[in-house]
């Protein structure tokens, strides 16, 4: 990895939701929970680096829980697992932040942000 690549997976992005609730993930986090295929055990090493903590000042397991009732993915009973909450909620920051960054990318913006092990133009 360059030291480019470097600065590149530590930039950090935020995912603000609809109810308070904001993550902030390097490039590399984002990378790793929006690949295609299976990402639960990555979404899980992610997770337990940030812990509760990591997922903004303002947020509760309440509010992640409101969060993710929007989506209309999970039943109430589903909900109540606040372990899983986060597991989904870190999920969707980063598949959101990895359309954003795919969309910007393609708009051709001056502000250019590729995931890490894409090929360069």
């Amino acid at each position: 990895m360059s030291s480019d690549d470097a600065g590149a997976c530590a930039e950090v992005r935020t995912w603000r939701g609809e109810h308070g609730v904001s993550i902030s993930l390097t490039v590399a986090q984002i990378a790793a929970c929006s690949h295609s295929g299976p990402c639960d055990d990555d979404v899980a090493r992610v997770c337990a680096e940030l812990g509760f903590g990591g997922i903004g000042a303002s947020r509760t397991p309440d509010l992640i829980r409101r969060e993710l009732n929007d989506y209309g993915a999970w039943d109430d009973s589903e909900l109540l697992d606040d372990a899983a909450n986060l597991r989904r909620i870190v999920w969707i920051a980063a598949c959101d932040l990895s359309d954003t960054a795919a969309r910007v990318s393609n708009l051709g913006s001056k502000q250019k942000w590729v995931l890490p092990n894409t090929p360069a133009e």
